[in-house]
C-alpha cells in the first residue's frame, strides 16, 4: 500500500508539472479566424493528456475501483497521440 501511494504521488507531481508547462505554452490568438484553425486546437492535446495523468494518479492514490481503467485510458491516449 505504501508503494502504491509513493508511485501515485510521483505521478501526481509529474502530471502537475506537465499541466503547468502545457498551460503556459498555449497561445490565444487575436481575432476570430484563428480559433477555427486546426493549429489552435492541436495545442490542447498535451494538456488533456496531462490532466488524464492527474486524474489517474489521484485514483491510484485513493485506491478507487476505476484506477486500472483510468491508467489504461491515459496510456492509450499517450501512445496514440503522436499518430494523430
Amino acid at each position: 500500500m505504501k508503494k502504491r501511494r509513493i508511485i501515485a504521488l510521483l505521478l501526481l507531481i509529474i502530471g502537475l508539472a506537465l499541466s503547468v508547462a502545457f498551460i503556459t505554452m498555449i497561445e490565444f490568438p487575436q481575432g476570430f479566424e484563428a480559433y477555427f484553425k486546426r493549429e489552435y486546437y492541436n495545442q490542447f492535446g498535451p494538456l488533456a493528456i496531462s490532466v488524464e495523468l492527474l486524474i489517474a494518479s489521484y485514483y491510484l492514490f485513493i485506491g478507487h475501483k476505476k484506477t486500472n481503467f483510468t491508467l489504461a485510458l491515459f496510456g492509450f491516449t499517450a501512445l496514440l497521440d503522436p499518430f494523430f
